[in-house]
């Protein structure tokens, strides 16, 4: 998994954008929740995860070396 330079670079920078849509979305999901408005599939949908940028990330990082399995694997637990 070694990676350059420039290539950790964009990861870092797309994981950012990534963390901040993913707390506007937090805030979101606290309105709907306070608001009880269910009419949000980013927010209701059994694959939300797949609807919001941060897990459209994660998806994107394509095939995961088996050192970075285990990190995954706790995300999800």
């Amino acid at each position: 998994m070694i990676k350059k330079t420039t290539e950790i670079d964009a990861i870092l920078l797309n994981l950012n954008k990534a963390i901040d849509a993913h707390y506007q979305w937090l805030v979101s999901m606290f309105h709907s929740v306070v608001a009880r408005d269910a009419s949000k599939p980013e927010i209701t949908d059994n694959h939300s995860y797949g609807l919001c940028q941060f897990g459209r990330w994660l998806d994107h990082l394509g095939p995961l070396d088996n050192d970075e399995l285990p990190y995954v694997r706790l995300m999800d637990s």
